[in-house]
């Protein structure tokens, strides 16, 4: 009796060293068919902050109201501090070069960099740095706007490298190795951008940076210095686009020593309409700077099918009133759902152009 009850205790014990080492086979084989990559991603993903969302205030161009419809809309964080550009070889397309020395005469050497200036011939950083589009053609044109250059590397390289030429890239004053940035976008065709931090509505909850132009108590002399600050971050753009700003460009007051220096500076500007309120393009019209005005955000639902209906709008626009712009941000559902549209538009009828190529093209409300 005592044999056999051993005997039972053996088995039992040999069975349960079988189940346990075969469950644990099991998980081992399970972890070891996971990408490595992948989990490093996610990992990092739910480690970063999302600095893009907390300085991005958008509206769309009939808005009657100023909530941040970017915020907390972005499934894929931003990293905060940008990695450097790749090197780009061979050039996609290097049709933005100028000598150093026309380089040299459209800048201003001063204690806060070196800024745009219209050279002693009268050539504007606005004309010296447009890229080419054709003249004479008659198809309606739509313009595109990238904004937030610098901010995220991976993001940034991709939008450099991989949408078409006349797609206009606009710079973060913020970004790191901005010169590095902008000598990579030029290289492949873009024209560049800066933008110009400016007060919204909710400021300073929500806060644009150290840079932003403010309205009410800050000196038209503090403002004149950040904007300075925010010139002479980088060079060789051909205007300034306005980064937030839904309080600041409703101020008329607080807006024309602004657009006269972006005039005496040969730059032009581009109203990202963050406020149906805005009078930026007005002002800037009214003081000889070139214009454009954004006339809708073509991400602000970050999924294909809704971009795909906002470059919709823009073509009905842009068939309408002859010319359209749109403006976007550096995501790759945003840049992979441009890049499929941009092959579409030849069969269509229209022209995608650098934003220097709508300028003062479009009504003024």
């Amino acid at each position: 009796m005592l044999s056999s009850l051993n005997s039972l205790l053996v088995a039992w014990a040999l069975t349960l060293i079988i189940i346990v080492g075969g469950v644990t086979y099991l998980e081992m084989t399970h972890h070891s068919d996971e990408d490595p990559h992948e989990t490093e991603t996610n990992n990092k993903a739910g480690n970063e902050g999302n600095s893009l969302n907390a300085k991005t205030e958008d509206t769309t161009d009939n808005a009657t109201h100023e909530d941040d419809i970017h915020q907390n809309t972005d499934p894929i964080p931003a990293e905060t501090k940008a990695a450097d550009p790749v090197k780009i070889d061979p050039p996609k397309a290097a049709r933005n070069s100028l000598s150093q020395e026309v380089i040299d005469t459209l800048l201003e050497k001063t204690d806060t960099g070196n800024l745009p200036r219209v050279s002693s011939a009268g050539l504007t950083p606005f004309k010296a740095y447009a890229g080419p589009h054709p003249t004479g053609d008659t198809r309606p044109k739509i313009a595109i706007v990238i904004t937030d250059i610098g901010l995220s590397g991976r993001r940034s390289n991709a939008a450099i490298q991989d949408t078409p030429s006349a797609i206009t890239l606009a710079l973060s004053p913020y970004g790191s190795v901005a010169k590095r940035w902008v000598d990579d976008a030029r290289t492949m065709g873009h024209e560049t951008l800066l933008m110009i931090p400016m007060e919204p509505q909710d400021y300073p909850r929500n806060d644009p940076g150290p840079l932003t132009l403010l309205t009410g108590k800050a000196s038209a002399r503090h403002n004149m210095q950040k904007l300075h600050e925010a010139l002479g971050s980088m060079t060789r753009y051909i205007g300034v686009i306005n980064h937030m700003g839904s309080r600041f460009t409703a101020s008329s007051e607080e807006l024309r020593p602004i657009m006269q220096e972006l005039r005496k500076r040969g730059l032009m500007f581009v109203d990202a309409r963050t406020s149906s309120f805005s009078r930026a393009a007005a002002i800037a019209r009214g003081s000889s700077v070139p214009v454009a005005i954004n006339n809708g955000y073509i991400d602000e639902t970050l999924n294909a099918s809704s971009i795909a209906r906002q470059l919709t709008n823009l073509e009905n626009r842009a068939r309408t009133l002859g010319v359209a712009v749109g403006v976007a941000r550096p995501y790759p559902v945003s840049v992979n759902a441009i890049n499929a549209w941009a092959t579409t538009l030849e069969s269509k009828g229209f022209i995608l152009v650098p934003i220097s190529a709508v300028a003062d093209r479009q009504p003024i409300r």
